[in-house]
């Protein structure tokens, strides 16, 4: 995320009138990425004073920092219908490497020959979807079953 800008997300409900701000206490900048279907809030954020980049669980009108365990410079993007999973990226020594994290477990999603895997979105099924880079520098979208 940029530290230049002063970015911020909202929620609308119901009718324009009816609008909340998503940024987290203390963030600089915020940005939304995905939305459970209980209305659970994924993203990540900056927060000047600490030069750093966080990601955050808005439920319930309260925050929360998702901390992934053993991924440096995680991104979360998405969040499964049923809020019990976060998927993104993190900086492997490999490159850019996508993830679910579920049930305090990291699950790493290389595409084979990639440099670089992300991962967006993730339906109920547990199916995921994202682009990788190959070695040619072409991107290419994918879907990923579990089974």
């Amino acid at each position: 995320m940029d530290s230049a800008f002063n970015t911020v997300g909202f929620e609308m409900t119901n009718s324009p009138s009816s609008c909340t701000t998503i940024k987290p206490p203390a963030a600089t900048s915020a940005s939304p990425q995905g939305i459970s279907d209980r209305g659970a809030i994924v993203g990540s954020t900056y927060v000047r004073w600490k030069a750093a980049n966080f990601n955050f669980l808005f439920a319930n009108s309260k925050y929360g920092v998702i901390s992934l365990p053993n991924a440096p410079g995680a991104q979360v993007f998405g969040i499964n219908p049923q809020g019990t999973a976060v998927v993104g990226t993190y900086d492997a020594l490999s490159g850019l490497t996508g993830f679910i994290y579920q049930n305090r477990v990291l699950q790493s999603l290389s595409f084979p020959g990639s440099i670089t895997t992300e991962v967006y979105g993730m339906n109920a099924l547990g199916q995921v979807v994202g682009y990788f880079l190959d070695s040619s520098l072409q991107t290419h979208g994918f879907l990923w079953t579990p089974w």
